[in-house]
């Protein structure tokens, strides 16, 4: 059976891209939940009449026949 010896490189290369991976997919997540907060930090706030009413009126815009 013939084995290649795997010298300190490849080994020092494999562990340089397991982090950058891992750095990238985190940093992903983050800027995710950042872009996600960012869209919902300031929603309108109504009360149920209100609410009704937009709702009535907006399904009356989609729903005309």
């Amino acid at each position: 059976m013939v084995t290649t010896p795997v010298s300190e490189n490849d080994i020092m290369s494999s562990g340089a891209v397991f982090f950058l991976v891992l750095f990238v997919s985190i940093g992903g997540m983050v800027a995710l939940y950042l872009a996600i907060e960012g869209e919902t930090r300031d929603l309108p706030r109504m009360d149920r009449d209100d609410a009704e009413r937009q709702a009535q009126a907006e399904g009356k815009k989609y729903n005309r026949k």
